[in-house]
């Protein structure tokens, strides 16, 4: 209690320093935490799926006269129900999907522009998302369609009372009516795979669309037992093919190959995404070590004038570690007022940040990723208050006898000449 006491005291003596040392760890954080925040945000892409690791993607790739093309994820519409049903063993549930971008409904008169998608009555339970009214078995006839939570309120729909949307007629361009038959709950933001309306696959099929063979425009996300049932369903799918489609792959010089890949992949090998978060992570690496290297040499800087008084505690009995603690406490008190005002800062300039990381702060900073500005507060405390902590209880007992101004002293020779090497090469 008196070290923090003492500790207190020297931070309000010293207040023109350290307002300068509370400006610099602001402003490192607050750069900092966003960009490793948004790097974890692009790293954490699928990751709210129901049991990520199970979930898998369809690719296939074109060969023609020896050539490999590259992989696409896209495959023919029935393929993920003739996985489930030739494989039941190894696959847990299997879906399709057709993005089909943004459309006008209209509720009344009231025009609403949401994303939609086709898929079938496995979609939900494949990708683990709730279905908050109505049943996912109704989303196999042509003219009705599944809402989120957020255009269910959009609609008149009050939290509790979703299913007072069942039934409700949406117009598509003001012309083709779709039943609301069911409510699911919103996607995340950290997803490649987006959607507020999803229309059943069968008006697809009613048009003769996603056949096989042709019309090769459709996610398949196959939901697996484990690895093993992958690999095998792998290895035993152009003999599938073939039940399906005789001539699959009797052209030598034009041959088709199928494999599975992580759901979670999708996002994080997209090149432009690995090439950003290499940037971004890298930049929030300097920022930071500049951040806290500039606090070590404020700190620094203030050596010749707090000897003196590190000398009276030793000689009133304070040993080196107590010096130290005394000192990385101030460090720590410098830091939560730092991240007091970083915290403020992310609130008061929220739409620039959101729009400059293409993502809310409520996803940036969600439970799942939320260690990530932990770890970086927790290295930034220790850069910045061990090095001039040591440095200060390292200081003899004799310097209270020494004059203010000297300046040969060995132990600031040597306790200065790596920080300010170290700060000039950074």
């Amino acid at each position: 209690m008196r070290q923090l006491y003492y500790t207190i005291q020297t931070l309000i003596r010293g207040r023109g320093s350290n307002l300068i040392k509370i400006i610099s760890l602001t402003l490192g954080l607050f750069v900092g935490i966003l960009l490793f925040a948004s790097v974890a945000f692009q790293l954490s892409f699928h990751n709210f799926f129901r049991q990520p690791e199970q979930l898998y993607l369809t690719y296939m790739t074109n060969i023609q006269n020896g050539v490999e093309g590259k992989a696409f994820s896209y495959t023919f519409g029935p393929l993920s129900a003739a996985l489930k049903e030739n494989f039941p063993k190894e696959v847990e549930n299997a879906t399709i999907l057709r993005d089909w971008g943004d459309v006008v409904l209209y509720n009344g008169d009231t025009r609403l522009q949401e994303h939609m998608a086709y898929g079938d009555e496995n979609l939900f339970a494949t990708l683990g998302l709730k279905v908050l009214a109505g049943k996912p078995e109704d989303l196999v006839s042509p003219d009705v369609i599944f809402i989120s939570h957020t255009l269910a309120k959009k609609i008149g729909a009050m939290d509790g009372e979703l299913s007072s949307v069942i039934g409700k007629n949406l117009y598509q361009d003001r012309k083709q009516p779709m039943m609301v038959r069911g409510v699911f709950e919103d996607l995340k933001e950290n997803t490649d795979i987006s959607f507020d309306v999803v229309m059943p696959m069968a008006s697809l099929w009613r048009d003769n669309r996603a056949g096989w063979g042709y019309d090769i425009s459709y996610m398949a996300i196959i939901r697996f037992r484990d690895e093993a049932g992958m690999k095998t369903v792998e290895a035993r799918l152009p003999d599938m093919l073939k039940k399906y489609m005789p001539n699959f792959n009797k052209r030598e010089n034009n041959r088709w190959e199928c494999s599975f890949r992580p759901l979670s992949d999708l996002h994080s090998t997209n090149p432009t995404v690995r090439t950003m978060v290499l940037v971004m992570s890298v930049l929030a690496i300097v920022i930071l070590l500049i951040a806290a290297f500039n606090y070590v040499l404020i700190s620094v800087a203030s050596l010749a004038r707090r000897a003196k008084a590190v000398g009276v505690h030793k000689c009133s009995g304070a040993t080196g570690g107590a010096v130290f603690r005394m000192f990385f406490t101030e460090t720590v008190l410098i830091v939560l007022l730092a991240i007091l005002l970083t915290v403020l800062l992310m609130f008061q300039f929220r739409d620039f940040v959101e729009e400059t990381t293409a993502a809310r702060l409520v996803s940036l900073f969600a439970w799942r990723t939320l260690w990530v500005p932990v770890l970086v507060v927790l290295a930034v405390l220790l850069l910045a208050g061990i090095m001039p902590a040591g440095l200060f209880s390292s200081i003899p007992v004799t310097q209270v006898f020494h004059r203010y101004t000297e300046r040969r002293t060995a132990w600031k020779r040597r306790g200065t000449c790596k920080n300010l090497c170290l700060a000039k090469y950074l």
